[in-house]
């Protein structure tokens, strides 16, 4: 059978062996809708570096439907396997300097990429930047503060950089955003793309199914100390543009200031954390506090399923999948009211400023109300299918556009 186009696919983010990787989770999912609507004469390749996990399941996967699996270095090496492969398209959910940084690509190649969000520009331009680590908050304000004395009017022009590379490998390239609010940022700090470059597809839904599996959710639960719906969730807690903290002294607030909320044996669950020292000290009442490192998709679901309700106040989202994966449950969310976040809960979260400890302990406050429950509860199965449906649509459209467009 000739091969009439062949795609050179990125898969270097999903080698980083961290647990919970979003880059890492989109790609795969693409790539498994590759495999799926390919015909016999598109030949699909993967590329990985040389570092990180290269001899799992997923690639053996890859090996086994036909694909190759390239290992690569750096950009100077990924520009001879494009020319070499005779590839017609290359695609990345997540490019990265180290890879993309100095591409050269023949002028029939099409570059795809997927952006999901400017979180260091927004951040930055927000002022919030150096929320990213705690521990070096002094370092990061001077640091900001000289870089914009010796820059001064154009400081942002200057940060623009990190990502302005990308849109001077080829000109022929389409941009991928999924969600709205990186669409139109996207467009605002790079105006040069240009509309008609830009596609927005809503992120695909994540793989993991649905727990149901009633003895071994009842041994995490034990786990844990806690009992289903008596306790609060957290995620992320190592990144601090999550917000962990405002979330956590939120909590802690509520614990202080209105105990009879909630039985005294309810719990907040942190989870993504191997130093919870640094939110400690913030904290009076400590005892009510279960802080542990990142889980597998398996317990994390049981999670899901069983809290309270799960607190998301994320500083930036490209789209931000935890929302949807708690409302397939049925479990109330408190979200924030930024970036991509409205977009997918809509009216059936919670919502406050993520800046806010005391907002934040408000809504806390609000999900134990049995009328804001019950309006809540009853929101949640519409926004969850509407995103879901979209999220398989656009799914769908992503996969048609890697395998269709072309610039020959």
């Amino acid at each position: 059978m000739k091969i009439q186009k062949k795609i050179l696919f990125d898969m270097t983010v999903y080698q980083t062996g961290t647990t919970f990787h979003g880059g890492g989770e989109y790609s795969y999912t693409i790539l498994k809708g590759l495999m799926e609507q390919k015909d016999a004469h598109t030949q699909v390749d993967v590329f990985v570096g040389g570092r990180g996990r290269t001899d799992d399941k997923m690639l053996d996967q890859c090996r086994q439907a036909g694909m190759r699996v390239l290992f690569c270095k750096n950009a100077s090496d990924l520009s001879g396997i494009v020319r070499k492969g005779g590839y017609h398209t290359l695609y990345s959910a997540l490019p990265t300097a180290k890879y993309f940084e100095g591409l050269v690509l023949p002028d029939d190649v099409l570059l795809i990429i997927t952006l999901h969000g400017l979180r260091k520009l927004e951040l930055r331009e927000g002022g919030m930047y150096s929320y990213f680590s705690n521990r070096d908050r002094y370092k990061s304000d001077v640091k900001e503060i000289v870089q914009k004395m010796i820059h001064r009017g154009n400081h942002m022009d200057q940060l623009k950089k990190e990502y302005d590379y990308l849109f001077k490998i080829t000109k022929h390239y389409l941009v991928v955003t999924d969600s709205y609010h990186s669409l139109y940022n996207t467009l605002r700090y790079f105006p040069q793309i240009g509309k008609k470059r830009i596609r927005m597809y809503y992120a695909p839904g994540k793989l993991a199914e649905k727990i149901d599996h009633v003895r071994y959710e009842e041994k995490v639960l034990r786990a844990y100390g806690v009992t289903t719906k008596k306790f609060g969730l957290i995620l992320s807690a190592n990144r601090m543009e999550k917000n962990p903290l405002r979330s956590i002294m939120a909590w802690d607030c509520v614990y202080t200031d209105c105990p009879e909320m909630m039985t005294p044996d309810f719990k907040t669950v942190v989870l993504g954390t191997d130093k919870p020292g640094r939110f400690l000290k913030h904290i009076r009442n400590k005892e009510r506090f279960i802080f542990k490192g990142y889980v597998d998709d398996k317990e994390l679901e049981t999670l899901y399923k069983h809290t309270h309700l799960l607190v998301f106040a994320s500083l930036n989202e490209g789209f931000g999948y935890p929302p949807m994966e708690a409302m397939k449950y049925g479990t109330l969310v408190a979200a924030s009211v930024n970036t991509s976040i409205p977009e997918s809960c809509g009216s059936a979260a919670l919502m406050f400023n993520p800046l806010i400890v005391s907002e934040i302990a408000n809504r806390i406050l609000q999900s134990f109300d049995p009328d804001i429950q019950q309006e809540k509860s009853a929101a949640i199965p519409a926004q969850f299918q509407k995103i879901l449906d979209r999220q398989d649509a656009d799914l769908n459209k992503i996969v048609a556009m890697i395998l269709t467009e072309s610039w020959a």
